[in-house]
């Protein structure tokens, strides 16, 4: 899948970890995960992580990160966000994505960390306690392979 999902039930806190190759596919799919996710329950905040990520393996280019940027609404609008990238290359990439959001109307604009405490402390989250969230689980049925409703 190239991402997982985890949750924060208590300060309502949403973790996107991609956890393999980034591709705009698997990117967008995360995405589409974590925005559907919110959808259904009440979230205060989403940390995006690329950790796990090495900066070869992050397949985004500039013209799709620019066009994203500009055209792509916010997830749980008003709420925060962070990008955690401790790779040079990525939070470059992600600092970029941050400028651009900048100049988007009414958009929530992330904030950029190069560590997962970092993004916790932008968020003034102590002691949380992440939990695997199983995106089949809550993906919209017209989503899923099989015809389970």
């Amino acid at each position: 899948m190239g991402y997982r999902i985890e949750f924060d039930s208590t300060h309502r806190i949403v973790h996107l970890v991609y956890d393999d190759g980034v591709t705009e596919t698997s990117f967008l799919a995360g995405l589409k995960s974590v925005e559907y996710f919110a959808k259904l329950h009440s979230i205060s905040g989403i940390i995006t992580d690329f950790s796990a990520i090495g900066s070869g393996d992050f397949r985004l280019s500039n013209p799709f990160l620019r066009a994203f940027a500009q055209s792509h609404s916010s997830i749980a609008s008003g709420k925060p966000r962070i990008i955690v990238a401790p790779q040079p290359a990525i939070f470059g990439l992600a600092r970029m994505y941050r400028t651009l959001r900048e100049s988007v109307r009414d958009s929530t604009v992330p904030g950029v960390a190069r560590t997962f405490e970092d993004a916790l402390k932008l968020l003034g989250v102590e002691s949380p306690e992440f939990k695997p969230v199983d995106p089949e689980n809550f993906r919209d049925s017209g989503d899923r392979n099989d015809s389970t409703p």
